[in-house]
């Protein structure tokens, strides 16, 4: 809680070269969004200026000023900069210390660091970012780059001075939320990791002195340049002080203090934003078609010439060391292969997560084109050789050069998809990403292949379908008849029909869950572990848990041998898809514990009395007085 004092891929992004000799060998895969115009985080000391610029105005690239004494952000070709300064009223700022129950709103300094006496300060600012967010909601942008300016002033109090830095974290909670407690303020609870740091300061500030710093990353954050789905709840940039050589954030020492927001300080030298964007153009389906979305099951990356694989970034051309690379993508479309009901197919996507070129020095203008693949094949045996599709393509699309990192593609495959759907889905072999230059070596475009990093994003295909709306009014009529594989024909796109079997849903409350954890990292079965072995930990905040729900009972045939050798139904073919997410936060019996933790992505139905299924005939169809058996018995 707070209270009013009396008077507020990847720009910095880590990367990772594979070494492996079946990637590209100067491929970098990036965490985060990249700006093309700045490769690392630095932060600039300015001598204050002037005020030369009014507050909250933009300005088209082309007449960005090059001679005003504040180093500005380029706005990329098209695009846009625009200052975002603050006011007593559209930015709101608070100060938090450590051991005090509430915080100090809009206080005359935004302080940082430790002095003896009292407890660790951390600042937050939260500029007014609704017009830059309406924006992406409404029309999709990409923040090429963001600087962040503060003003240090002369008033740092304390005893003696050690050299220290501030850093940029996304404070993680509401305001209210905020847990103050000794060593917890800056701890995961509250902060997510940095983002960004400012200069060092090495001596005791005696005069104002501004510092400039990249905000890109930080900014990425709550306006996503992947998807607008993606953004992160903002509750603003938080301010916290690190020394440089290694002290623990509680030593003693004398504090920062930046100038705040209020009516007596020139605006130039309160805390300001600078922010060059450009509007983008995201293919998205459109009403009335809703998005269906097929998870990718499978992704490789064939060498040419090598009989390896690898799938730890995709990728396809040839790179500057000569080798030639093409991506095998295969989707799960299993909730299309059943028809039961009407569905309207009209476009299909599919998106990949660009990290960037796999060199940043000089990347180069590519064209991938999309392959149907047309016979049946294993990540085993598949090669750059053997692989068998149709030469003519089902898509294209053209990564620019200037194209930003982190960003999401999006390859039309409309006709491909409605192919698929209208077979029922039986030559589904996935398809081949190919480079239209394969035999020029250049910097290739890298693709993130999972989301086990942050702010990475696996291939996914979505398909825009339409329920269609029976006109009559009669009770619909049950019928045993297998549906025809044949398409029903309207006078638009092709009618398709699906209805899925089991789904994800989310158990109500949403509350703290309770696990059991051994050597202080790993969740397990407390029934596997002696107590002895295990400590229970109870999340600091409420966690959606999904459950797989059965919609129409088709999942629920699943069938065994009694010990009497009869057959008998077991419910239980509506199943999870798991995967690792993201960390929690756990309290440990005081402790407290990141931890990694599996939970339900999606939800699939075994399907009983299909062909298809991955099931063996166990006897004939058996009517247990009143009860009406399945429609052929099946055994898993």
């Amino acid at each position: 809680s707070t209270t009013s004092s009396s008077t507020t891929t990847p720009s910095s992004s880590s990367s990772t070269t594979s070494s492996s000799t079946t990637t590209p060998s100067s491929s970098s895969s990036t965490t985060t969004p990249s700006s093309s115009s700045s490769s690392s985080i630095t932060s600039t000391a300015v001598v204050t200026p002037t005020p030369t610029t009014t507050s909250s105005t933009t300005t088209p690239s082309s007449s960005s000023s090059s001679t005003s004494p504040i180093p500005q952000c380029t706005a990329p070709q098209g695009g846009t900069r625009k200052e975002i300064r603050g006011t007593l009223v559209s930015t709101k700022t608070v100060v938090f210390t450590e051991g005090d129950e509430e915080g100090v709103l809009n206080p005359d300094e935004l302080v940082v660091g430790k002095k003896k006496g009292t407890g660790l300060k951390m600042s937050v600012i939260k500029f007014d970012l609704s017009e830059l967010q309406e924006l992406h909601d409404d029309k999709n942008i990409w923040i090429y780059e963001s600087n962040i300016f503060l003003t240090v002033s002369p008033t740092s109090e304390g005893k003696h001075w050690k050299s220290q830095i501030t850093k940029l974290h996304r404070l993680a909670v509401p305001w209210d939320e905020v847990v103050t407690n000794v060593g917890q303020l800056t701890s995961e609870q509250n902060i997510d990791e940095s983002t960004g740091q400012t200069k060092q300061l090495e001596k005791e500030p005696t005069r104002d002195m501004k510092l400039k710093t990249d905000f890109t990353e930080t900014l990425h954050k709550w306006i996503s340049p992947y998807n607008k789905n993606k953004n992160e709840d903002y509750y603003g940039v938080a301010l916290v002080s690190q020394y440089v050589d290694g002290s623990d954030e509680s030593t003693d020492a004398m504090d920062v203090r930046y100038y705040n927001f209020d009516n007596v300080t020139e605006e130039d030298l309160q805390p300001w934003l600078d922010v060059c964007y450009k509007e983008v153009e995201i293919k998205e389906c459109e009403e009335p078609y809703e998005p269906v979305e097929a998870d990718i099951v499978s992704s490789v990356v064939l060498v040419k010439g090598e009989e390896t694989k690898t799938n730890e970034t995709l990728t396809h051309g040839q790179d500057n060391d000569g080798k030639t690379y093409r991506t095998v993508l295969k989707f799960d479309l299993e909730k299309f292969s059943e028809k039961f009901k009407s569905y309207q197919i009209n476009e299909s996507f599919i998106h990949l997560n660009y990290l960037g070129p796999s060199d940043e020095e000089s990347p180069v203008e590519r064209t991938v084109t999309v392959h149907k693949i047309t016979a049946p094949w294993t990540e085993d045996d598949i090669t750059f050789e053997n692989v068998e599709y149709e030469d003519e393509p089902s898509g294209t699309l053209v990564i620019e050069e200037s194209r930003l990192g982190g960003t999401e593609v999006t390859i039309p495959i409309h006709d491909l998809t409605r192919e698929w759907v209208e077979k029922g889905v039986i030559d589904n072999y996935g398809v081949l990403l190919k480079d239209t230059a394969e035999e020029e070596r250049n910097s290739v475009p890298i693709y993130a292949h999972d989301d086990t990093e942050q702010y990475h994003y696996p291939p996914k295909l979505t398909v825009c379908q339409h329920r269609e709306q029976s006109t009559s009014s009669s009770t619909p009529i049950l019928t045993t008849t297998v549906p025809t594989t044949e398409p029903i024909a309207t006078q638009t796109t092709p009618m398709v029909v699906y209805e899925p079997y089991c789904e994800s849903r989310t158990k109500e409350p949403v509350e703290k869950i309770t696990v059991w954890v051994v050597n202080d990292t790993v969740i397990v079965d407390p029934d596997d572990y002696d107590p002895e072995d295990r400590t229970l930990c109870v999340s600091t905040s409420a966690i959606k848990i999904k459950y797989c729900w059965d919609l129409t009972g088709k999942c629920k045939k699943q069938q065994r041998r009694d010990i009497y050798g009869k057959i008998e139904t077991n419910c239980n073919c509506c199943l999870p898809i798991l995967k690792t997410v993201e960390t929690h936060t756990f309290d440990c019996f005081g402790n407290i514990r990141t931890l990694k933790m599996e939970q339900i992505s999606s939800c699939k139905c075994q399907i009983c009395g299909r062909e298809t299924a991955d099931m063996i005939l166990a006897g004939d169809n058996e009517i247990i007085e009143q009860d009406r058996g399945a429609g052929a018995l099946l055994l898993l």
